[in-house]
């Protein structure tokens, strides 16, 4: 079921920016609040926005994302890695990417992605209809399935931009039995053609505004942040084998139960990680054998998380794991464990680190410099150009939960100064990029 679509009332004032930014002296913030809030509604029931990707919200979003393009006046195609686009031609071919994703997690919030394709696209429109016709063109892109997805895989479309899905990628299939294969093509994709999107065009770089999911930028007083870095990723299955007994009979001095073991294993992890610098891990998958409330646990399967900026990441990951993990424990529990997946950390572009910081201060707003614990579309484009990312406070920092939220004083902030750094880039005299 779909939620119908609403306008929120809460209005925000338009900010004057000076002649000497741009000719484009007026931005509306009304618009992009009232698209958040529309795009927003749109989700399954149940508590938040829910629009997993591939799913029925999910084509509503593209279907409403695909006619707000179109009335912006940019033209509008999806690539064969299923991507939306809206395109607005400038005098040359070479092309700025600023975009997002438009999927949730379920019962998240209405800002994640979103803030990205919307503010985006206000952009590309207010500079269609200035009549001023820029010098490189720009496109607005929504990618497929940033969030992790039913098939077991996160950043789907960006993967494709970067010619990263695989065939047995395309073989995988979610809870229901349908192949990603198949899925891509139902969004519009195109399987059958596995290598990067348009792989001879040049792209001028990749620019997202995102919400800052953390609380640095309030505990700093600061009003956006300049991404330097996105920290990379280190999975770990694991696997805690005891012996499931009658929990009714088997004496306490006599169990070898997984459940505590592994307890005991996510209680070393968090102790370890809490005394490094820049790295968190997680334990947030457990799977317990045979699972019986008399019956005590023989065998526990999970996965252990590592993030960092440090490119040392593998080995502080597989350290702390050996140290965590006996072979055995004093309650006789067998540890194992395999890394599973790993992404590299990923460096902003000093030149659009540059761009945005100078455009933050043009604006009137204050900035600071800080990385992404998340991972982004932009570890994947940065296979094929330069990216910078530039965040906007969210209250608490909370995000993938229906408390998610942006003060529409804090969107208007953001879209001032990503504006000023879009119009730098696809101006002729773009300084920046001369340097």
């Amino acid at each position: 079921m779909l939620l119908e679509s609403s306008i929120y009332e809460t209005r925000v004032s338009y900010i004057e920016i000076t002649e000497e930014c741009s000719p484009l002296r007026t931005l509306d913030h009304d618009r992009l609040w009232r698209r958040l809030m529309d795009l927003g509604a749109i989700s399954d029931a149940g508590e938040g926005t829910s629009r997993t990707s591939f799913g029925d919200a999910f084509q509503a979003g593209r279907e409403f994302l695909a006619e707000e393009f179109r009335d912006a006046g940019l033209r509008v195609f999806v690539d064969h890695a299923g991507n939306l686009h809206g395109r607005l031609d400038g005098r040359r071919a070479e092309t700025l990417l600023i975009g997002g994703h438009s999927d949730t997690v379920p019962n998240g919030g209405r800002f994640d992605g979103a803030l990205g394709v919307l503010s985006a696209l206000d952009i590309a429109q207010t500079i269609g209809e200035s009549g001023n016709q820029p010098e490189y063109s720009i496109e607005v892109i929504d990618f497929l399935a940033e969030e992790p997805s039913a098939f077991g895989l996160s950043c789907i479309g960006s993967r494709g931009f970067a010619g990263r899905l695989t065939p047995v990628d395309l073989e995988r299939r979610d809870p229901g039995g349908e192949r990603l294969g198949d899925a891509l093509r139902r969004v519009g994709g195109d399987p059958s053609q596995l290598g990067p999107v348009d792989p001879e065009r040049d792209f001028l770089g990749f620019l997202e505004l995102h919400i800052e999911q953390g609380p640095v930028l309030a505990e700093r007083s600061a009003s956006l942040g300049v991404v330097t870095d996105i920290a990379g990723i280190v999975r770990y299955r694991f696997r805690v084998e005891g012996a499931a007994a009658h929990a009714g009979t088997t004496p306490m001095a006599k169990r070898r139960d997984a459940l505590v073991a592994a307890g005991r294993f996510a209680s070393n992890i968090y102790e370890s990680v809490a005394g490094v610098q820049g790295l968190v891990g997680t334990v947030g998958q457990f799977a317990v054998f045979p699972n019986a409330a008399n019956v005590v646990p023989g065998r526990v399967e999970g996965v252990a998380e590592f993030r960092s900026a440090s490119r040392d990441l593998p080995n502080s990951a597989s350290a702390i794991m050996t140290a965590a993990l006996p072979e055995r424990d004093a309650l006789g529990c067998a540890f194992s464990f395999e890394e599973y997946m790993r992404t590299e950390p990923v460096g902003m572009s000093p030149r659009l680190q540059t761009v945005i910081r100078k455009s933050i201060e043009r604006s009137g707003a204050t900035s600071v410099a800080l990385f992404s614990g998340a991972g982004h579309d932009a570890v994947e484009v940065s296979r094929r150009a330069e990216v910078g990312m530039m965040f906007c406070p969210c209250r608490d920092g909370i995000s993938h939960s229906p408390a998610e939220w942006v003060e529409p004083g804090d969107v208007a902030r953001a879209l001032a100064a990503y504006r000023l750094a879009v119009l730098s880039l696809v101006s002729a005299d773009d300084v920046e990029r001369e340097e």
